[in-house]
């Protein structure tokens, strides 16, 4: 738990959530209008390590509603994810990072954005500004 004392330094940028599939995919299964349309769709899950999968964290007129992704495909991942979705076998729920260049091309379409979910960036927390050499190398290195 952090303290009025501790100092903040951000290290990661806030990530955003994106649903996407190959313009083919979408002429298969047609575009979800909400996320109750999901259940249609084949879709690609991402597994943690303790073998549950991540259900997908959705907004939905301001609530937090989770979707359990059904489909043939489980990666434990995210690179692979993507690049599941790049070769057309479901639609996956990534970060927008590892599929920015394809959105960009159209080999990639984003779905369903206003339900999207914001992961917020990370930050380290140390006690207080006077810290050993050691550890301002590791923050200088870390911090955005």
């Amino acid at each position: 738990m952090k303290n009025a004392g501790m100092v903040a330094v951000r290290i990661t940028p806030d990530l955003e959530m994106v649903m996407v599939a190959t313009p083919d995919h979408f002429l298969q299964y047609g575009f979800p209008q909400t996320p109750a349309d999901l259940a249609g769709h084949p879709c690609i899950a991402y597994q943690f390590a303790d073998g549950s999968l991540y259900q997908w964290e959705l907004w939905q007129e301001g609530k937090s509603i989770k979707h359990r992704p059904q489909g043939q495909w489980v990666f434990s991942d995210s690179y692979m994810e993507a690049a599941a979705a790049k070769m057309g076998l479901g639609l996956a729920y990534v970060p927008e990072e590892l599929v920015s260049d394809e959105l960009e091309r159209g080999s990639l379409i984003q779905v369903l954005k206003p339900y999207s979910h914001r992961l917020a960036g990370q930050y380290i927390y140390y006690p207080h500004r006077n810290v050993s050499p050691a550890l301002r190398v590791v923050i200088d290195a870390l911090k955005l």
